[in-house]
């Protein structure tokens, strides 16, 4: 037998909760910021501390008093900033250098160091080692004084002092031309006049009669004749035949005449590639010994031009 019991209430759906997260999510009320500016005012006129969310924004205004604990931190930082930048930053007084060696030709080492300095100032790139131009800087100088061979810019790792090296040219030769006497280098190449700087090198002199004005910085002769110039002179000094002048003929090409000391005439040379200036010695001083013995003395020339046949009048 059943009793009849209490039949339980129909299971009613619990209404959905909100998350935390959507609990906790602020909503943005045009009232509540008009609450929390009364609260302010309220507190500021009665002495009492703020409650709420304007008790919030007190203390966070109040937490950048504690900023200034920092300070010493922030100068030390500032100290190594400007500390750096002074190490990388360069003089505009650099030191000129001129290195010495045998046989150079160069100014007066007050006239490079006052033009140097005047083109290492030129250019504001030069008062930092990030941005110091040395390639032009480098250039300049040497467009500016043909008798150097080059130049070397040192820049210092601590100091900011740069150092300039100049490296004079060493000639070879010297060359009278219409505009002057030039030193040329071993390459051909005009370095200076000789009236501007001062040598201690002994070097040939060649006389030049043709009417080509002579440019410094630029080639007065192919390097192959400057190679057997100097040969020629070396080796007429090694047989005790003394030079009195070296002439560049304008009468045919690559002709170099040479005036023996003591004698009327002179030696007809070519300046050819391939030339070989001891079979040119050679021939000569074979003639001369002939034309000794047999008491035969030119009275102008002496052609060894040709290989294997010499020429005299």
């Amino acid at each position: 037998m059943k009793f009849p019991g209490k039949r339980k209430p129909p299971a009613q759906n619990n209404p959905r909760r909100a998350t935390v997260d959507q609990q906790r999510t602020p909503v943005f009320s045009y009232y509540s910021g008009q609450r929390r500016t009364q609260n302010t005012q309220e507190a500021s006129r009665t002495g009492r501390p703020l409650r709420g969310a304007g008790a919030q924004v007190s203390k966070a205004i109040a937490g950048h008093k504690f900023a200034w604990r920092y300070l010493p931190t922030y100068v030390v930082l500032m100290v190594f900033v400007a500390a750096f930048v002074y190490v990388l930053s360069l003089s505009s007084d650099p030191r000129v250098v001129v290195q010495q060696q045998p046989g150079i030709v160069q100014r007066d080492a007050g006239v490079y160091e006052s033009e140097v300095l005047e083109l290492w100032n030129k250019s504001f790139r030069n008062r930092s080692k990030l941005t110091t131009d040395t390639v032009s800087t480098r250039q300049a100088i040497l467009d500016n004084y043909r008798e150097l061979a080059d130049v070397r810019i040192q820049l210092p790792l601590v100091g900011r002092r740069a150092t300039i090296v100049l490296v004079p040219a060493a000639p070879v030769l010297q060359i009278q031309a219409q505009n002057g006497m030039f030193y040329v280098d071993a390459n051909g190449k005009a370095l200076v006049d000789t009236s501007h700087v001062e040598s201690s090198a002994s070097v040939p002199t060649v006389q030049d009669d043709s009417v080509l004005a002579v440019d410094p910085g630029k080639a007065v002769l192919p390097r192959s004749h400057v190679v057997f110039i100097v040969q020629l002179v070396t080796e007429l000094k090694a047989v005790n035949v003394s030079i009195d002048s070296l002439t560049l003929s304008d009468k045919s090409a690559n002709e170099l005449d040479v005036r023996i000391s003591g004698q009327p005439y002179y030696i007809k040379t070519q300046m050819d590639s391939d030339a070989d200036v001891r079979q040119v010695v050679g021939a000569y001083v074979a003639v001369k010994q002939k034309l000794d013995a047999d008491g035969v003395r030119p009275g102008e020339y002496i052609d060894v031009r040709i290989p294997d046949k010499v020429f005299y009048k």
